[in-house]
């Protein structure tokens, strides 16, 4: 029965990506497209269509992406060659996957201290795997829970994680 269902939701995730993008498509809406092709490149790989995913990355125009899309795009990229570097058989691609996944991590790096909410989740994420400074993303953390009215309860729940996670790796237990 469990195999029936997951292979309901991932035909369904797959198919819900590639109605998405013919709807934006239609809209004539730049943003929409890229964001439906991101949401395409996710179900893609999530789902182990890795050829699909890899010619979804390729077609996604990074220019008319936005800043959060950039974060959601090099995200992604760095999953999805993460995921291709650990198949087997592709000796062939390993180089060029690697670098494209040093590309994408350096990329997500450089956009750590943006003022949006997702580079301040990507800081404290690389700070929680030892790519930064835990102690400045608590700092950073604090501030935006106690002055930023606008995090939805989601954003904080996921804020009080990463904190919990970086006292942790600082010792501290304030």
């Amino acid at each position: 029965l469990f195999a029936a269902y997951i292979n309901y939701e991932i035909d369904s995730a797959m198919q819900y990506a590639r109605l998405k993008l013919d709807l934006a498509r239609a809209s004539g809406n730049d943003s929409l497209v890229c964001d439906a092709l991101l949401d395409k490149m996710n179900a893609m790989s999530a789902t182990g269509v890795y050829v699909e995913a890899v010619d979804t990355y390729e077609s996604i125009d990074t220019t008319l992406l936005s800043p959060g899309q950039k974060w959601q795009y090099f995200n992604q990229t760095y999953g999805l060659f993460s995921a291709l570097m650990s198949q087997k058989g592709v000796p062939d691609s390993a180089d060029k996957y690697l670098k494209i996944k040093e590309s994408a991590l350096r990329r997500l790096y450089e956009m750590r201290d943006t003022a949006s909410l997702d580079g301040l989740f990507m800081t404290a994420s690389l700070a929680a795997v030892g790519e930064g400074d835990a102690r400045h993303s608590i700092i950073k953390i604090q501030h935006n829970l106690e002055h930023n009215d606008s995090l939805t309860i989601h954003h904080r729940a996921i804020l009080y994680y990463l904190q919990s996670h970086l006292y942790g790796i600082v010792g501290d237990d304030d």
